[in-house]
């Protein structure tokens, strides 16, 4: 997921976040960044910019503060791309500028939900396959994690989530085990 082009939005990020000034600067003058795959830190973003949590102080605080502000969803028109198979909701975070917490969060949810399952069946598509693993630290969100299975459940996707383990680095970490576990005891059955 890719997030933003702090270039094309910095006097925002100055205006809003005045202690990443520095990064701005570093970013003007040439100096790498690498993107991120991870949703948490669009999250992350979306909490930033409403004003709900400028800094997590726990794991996972500003998702979840995020998350209390949300009402029901809505369908909102498309506020992302797919470029070359990314997904970019940046334009959905520069929409969120205006918003109050509540209006906000319910939009981001909305929006992050809808372009997820785009995503998706973009790659559905490509691939030529209906079935998802719904895992990682962003489906603990309930309401993602339940509005994207019934969107996907009503595209006919087949829809796979964690029910015992939980779906974040607990769940990763254990996929990791089994995995070297496979591959170990395939090098011995080689032997």
């Amino acid at each position: 997921v890719s997030v933003f082009n702090a270039l094309d939005e910095a006097d925002f990020i100055q205006q809003r976040f005045p202690e990443a000034t520095a990064l701005i600067d570093f970013y003007k003058q040439g100096f790498a960044f690498t993107n991120t795959s991870s949703a948490g830190r669009l999250f992350d973003a979306a909490a930033a910019v409403l004003g709900i949590c400028q800094s997590n102080q726990y794991e996972g605080q500003a998702a979840m503060l995020l998350e209390s502000c949300c009402d029901e969803l809505i369908s909102v028109e498309e506020c992302w791309s797919i470029d070359a198979g990314n997904l970019n909701c940046w334009p959905l975070v520069q929409r969120l500028k205006d918003c109050d917490p509540r209006s906000g969060s319910t939009l981001f949810h909305s929006g992050f939900t809808q372009a997820l399952e785009a995503w998706l069946i973009h790659w559905g598509q490509q691939l030529n396959l209906n079935q998802v693993i719904l895992s990682g630290g962003c489906f603990i969100n309930r309401i993602l994690s339940e509005s994207l299975t019934e969107r996907l459940t009503t595209s006919h996707w087949h829809v796979h989530r964690s029910s015992v383990i939980p779906p974040n680095d607990a769940g990763i970490s254990l996929g990791q085990v089994w995995a070297g576990g496979r591959i170990k005891s395939s090098q011995l059955s080689n032997r």
